[in-house]
This record gives structure tokens, C-alpha cells and sequence, in this order.
């Protein structure tokens, strides 16, 4: 059974502005990395970096690839 909703003060929602195009779509790109590893599988090291991704938090961040995030976003290697 429905009930009728009473409005709460406390109850507020915190939202992000999202800037969307002409398609309705919007750009995500890669905030900062957070950490770093080197895995080995069989003989060759690979190299991964931890991203944290643009509306997505922390809980968002995945692996990626250290070369291709240094080749397609420069500006996260600059210490």
C-alpha cells in the first residue's frame, strides 16, 4: 500500500552537474592515479596504474595501463 510522502528537510540529495553535448552524452576522463603496481604474468612485467575516474569517486577507480594512460593523458605523470 502507498503512503503519501511527507517532505523531510533532512533528506536532501547531493548531486554533481553533469555537462552533457548534443547527443546527450557526456565526456569521462581520469581525474588522478592513485596507486601503483607491477604485475608479472609469465615472463614479461606489466606496469598498472590506479585511476580515479571523473563521477565516479573512489569507489569508480580501475587498472590501467601505465603506458596507454601516459600516451593518452600526459598530465597525470607530471610530478
Amino acid at each position: 500500500m502507498l503512503r503519501k510522502y511527507e517532505p523531510n528537510p533532512t533528506r536532501v540529495l547531493n548531486f554533481e552537474k553533469i555537462e552533457v553535448d548534443d547527443r546527450v552524452s557526456y565526456v569521462e576522463g581520469p581525474i588522478r592515479i592513485e596507486d601503483r603496481k607491477e604485475q608479472a604474468p609469465r615472463s614479461k612485467t606489466v606496469s598498472l596504474v590506479k585511476v580515479s575516474w571523473r563521477h565516479h569517486g573512489t569507489k569508480g577507480a580501475t587498472w590501467e595501463s601505465k603506458e596507454i594512460m601516459r600516451r593518452q593523458h600526459p598530465y597525470l605523470f607530471e610530478d
